[in-house]
Order: structure tokens, then C-alpha cells, then sequence
């Protein structure tokens, strides 16, 4: 049996996903021009993981894997591209210590 992270068979290209040999070069390309293009302080995200998906299947993950790279960076708090960067790529940390990047999504007064 497979665990949820394995590949379908018949998938030729393995999830990438943190440890994966690939996954700087993934999270470079999100965090670049092509993806959330980060520039100082500010960023570009839409709130989904269009950015992600686009990497991904240019990085030939069919769309299987692609789904289950998406449920694995959901589970670990990676539900927009941003969000993949900071919570599952763990990029920017010790940068934006201290600050309050512009893009970050709150939460609304009076809620935890």
C-alpha cells in the first residue's frame, strides 16, 4: 500500500515536497519573479495556490502528484503560494522577525 505522499504508480516524477532533491529549486521558483516574486516587504498573492500548481506541473508532476504536494503544503499551513513559502518552505523567518510584511494575512479583530 502507499502512503498518501507516494506517488501513484504509474507517475513518473516523485512529490515534491521538503526533502525532495528538488525542493529549493521549487521553492526558488515561487518565491522569484515566476511565482510570488518577494521584493523587500512586499509580495504577490492571490490567496490560492495557482503559483504552486504552475511550478509544479512545469516541473512535470502530473496532476495526481500535483494534488497530493497541495494536500501535504494544506496540512502544514500552506493553503495560498505565500503561505507555502513562510509556512512549509520556512523562508523569510528570521527576515520578517520582528516585522509585519504587507501581504501576511491577519486575523479579524477580536478572534485568536
Amino acid at each position: 500500500m502507499y502512503e498518501r505522499t507516494q506517488p501513484p504508480p504509474s507517475s513518473p516524477v516523485a512529490p515534491i515536497l521538503p526533502g525532495h532533491p528538488r525542493w529549493n529549486e521549487f521553492v526558488d521558483c515561487l518565491v522569484g519573479p515566476e511565482g510570488c516574486a518577494f521584493n523587500g516587504e512586499t509580495w504577490t498573492c492571490f490567496g490560492d495556490t495557482r503559483f504552486t500548481e504552475r511550478l509544479l506541473r512545469q516541473m512535470e508532476l502530473d496532476p495526481a502528484t500535483i494534488a497530493i504536494c497541495t494536500r501535504h503544503f494544506r496540512r502544514r499551513g500552506g493553503y495560498c503560494d505565500c503561505e507555502v513559502v513562510f509556512n512549509v518552505g520556512h523562508r523569510f523567518r528570521e527576515w520578517f522577525r520582528g516585522s509585519t510584511p504587507r501581504s501576511v494575512k491577519r486575523p479579524r479583530p477580536g478572534r485568536d
